[in-house]
This record gives C-alpha cells, structure tokens and sequence, in this order.
C-alpha cells in the first residue's frame, strides 16, 4: 500500500523532480537560519562532522571538539539543527574559575608487571587510554597547549596531554600502536646519546613515528641535571655543558629528523633562570617540568607542569591527575 501510495503522490515527474531537487538541498550541504557576532545556527549537511563545521565556521577543523561540547553531541546528521560559537574564550576565563591542562608524563612500558617505578604496564596504559575515550577528553599536541598558553587558540574545555621521556623501545613496541589506535597525538623528549643503545629507540623507529602524530623533542644530550654547577665544577666548565647538553641534541635531532626542537624537557625537571634564559636566545617555545599540576593559559611556558604516572597507579590514581578546571570567585 505504502508503495501504491508513493506512486499515485509522485506520478507525476514534474513533483517526482522537485521532491528529489528538495532532498539533494537538504542533503548536500549546511543551511544558515540565524547568525549573530556570537553564534550561528546552522544545520547539518551529508557528511558534515565537527571537524568540518568548524574548519567551514571558525577556520580550523581543529576546534570541532568546541562545537561537540557546545551541542553536548558529536553526532551530526543531515538536517540536524545545531550552534557553532564563534566567539571563543581562548583562555578558559570564567566568572567562577578557569580552564587547566594537565599533561601527563610516561617513560618505559611493560607487557607484564614490574618492578621498576617508571614502566607502565600495557593492559594499564590501554585502560588510561580508553579512559580518556570513555570519559570524552581530548588529547591534543603540546603545541595547541602553547597556543592556548599564548592566548592564540582556545582548548576544548576536556583538553590533555601526552608525553613520553627518555626513549624506551617499549615505546615504539608498546605505547605507539595504542596511541595510533586511539588516534592521540604524544610528544617524546628524547636524550639523544640514549638513542640506539639496547633496549633504546633507534632512529629508523623515530622517523616513522614522526611520520605519524609522534612529535620529537629534546630532553638533552646525556640526561645531565642543568640546574647549577657541581661542588667541583668552575661557572664557566657548568655553562659550557649546558650549552653542549642543549645544542648538542638539538643538532641530531634536526639531522636525524629533519626538523629542529622547540621544546625541551629539563632532566629530572631541574632548571634555573640561565638555562631558561638560553632556551629563549636559542629560540623555544618553551620547557617543561615535572611539577604535579595542571596549567592555566598563565603557566610560565620555560615552566610547564607534568605529572609523571607511575607504574603502580591504579585507575583512581590516574583519574586524581586529570584536573581540568580551577574553581576561583573572580
């Protein structure tokens, strides 16, 4: 009956057309009903997704999580009505706190327990992954973290990241396919004279990583502690090595890789004014630490907090380092 109807409704092919020119319209791309300076409301076309909206309204793919969070929904089917925000709040400035990003800090992985602190073990590192899914943060790149620290782009208000220090082949072996699978972006610090020794990354393995979401950056060129000379050591021997630690690492990384750092991980998260100071004659972006804290878009960026997650840590441990916002009356 339903298809007798059909029939006798669009028998004639002037009606049949004008329906179909209709579903076309509908179909094939968003239509604006409202805009103002703030928002516009628009509706889903065929294959829009929150990465295509924003990357068509705001100009960057990269903020369809914003949009996601604004329609409490990341499902965007043809016809369906929805908002676009288009005044951003590129700091996470609100009237009862503000916005912080924690960024999480791994080194070695392990496909079974043990008994070394810093070695995650994959079932627990697949679980903080899936977590992260579950729970609806975003991962994103430490440079999106540097521009919302420098007031250029807002975050989604979920935002996190990931990074991985030293240089551990269970990194390649262990947490690069978990990441690839979840399709979050990590940056590694590497300390360079730790690259293609046993148990260690070797260059071919950075390369592919590199070709795919894996950001390289430094971590020096031996592990050395930066922060001021020794009890033996002149002022002028301790700035000569920092200058070697630094420069060093940067040059093989760039000839190994092709691309010069622009972040640098203190070893044991020590520093002082001079070493920042030369990060920034050298032209960083920044340097970061492991100071337990999420950041603000006010971080010191030579000063950057990471939590390191320990291989003992249960869930709720995990859980307790993923703060993303600071409630303040301001």
């Amino acid at each position: 009956m339903a298809w007798l109807k059909f029939k006798k409704t669009y028998r004639s092919p002037c009606r049949l057309g004008i329906a179909v020119f209709f579903l076309i319209f509908l179909l094939s791309g968003c239509v604006v009903t409202q805009q103002t300076k703030d928002f516009v409301v628009t509706s889903a076309g065929l294959g829009d997704t929150s990465a295509s909206l924003a990357a068509r309204y705001l100009g960057d793919s990269s903020y369809g999580p914003i949009i996601e969070e604004f329609n409490q929904t990341s499902l965007f089917w043809p016809g369906r009505q929805l908002v676009v925000p288009l005044n951003l709040n590129r700091g996470g400035l609100y009237k009862d706190g503000y916005q912080v990003v924690p960024v999480l800090v791994y080194h070695g992985f392990t496909r079974d327990q043990s008994s070394k602190k810093m070695f995650v073990r994959q079932q627990d590192f697949e679980q903080q992954m899936r977590f992260l899914q579950d729970q609806g943060y975003t991962v994103v790149s430490l440079d999106r973290l540097y521009d919302f620290i420098e007031l250029k782009k807002p975050l989604p208000a979920k935002s996190v990241v990931i990074t991985i220090d030293d240089g551990w082949c269970s990194l390649y072996e262990i947490a690069y396919p978990i990441l690839k699978r979840y399709g979050y972006p990590a940056t590694v610090f590497l300390y360079t004279d730790f690259i293609s020794k046993e148990k260690c990354l070797n260059w071919q393995q950075l390369r592919e990583m590199a070709e795919n979401g894996v950001d390289i950056q430094s971590h020096t060129r031996s592990h050395q502690n930066l922060n001021g000379p020794n009890e033996t050591e002149s002022f002028s021997r301790y700035f000569s090595s920092v200058r070697k630690e630094i420069e060093e690492a940067e040059q093989t990384i760039e000839t190994k890789l092709g691309d010069r750092p622009r972040f640098l991980a203190y070893p044991y998260g020590a520093y002082n004014d001079l070493v920042i100071a030369y990060l920034q004659k050298r032209g960083y972006r920044g340097g970061v630490t492991v100071t337990r804290a999420a950041n603000p878009f006010f971080v010191d960026p030579f000063k950057v907090n990471r939590s390191v997650i320990y291989g003992h840590y249960s869930l709720n441990d995990f859980k307790r380092n993923l703060v993303v916002f600071q409630r303040r009356d301001l």
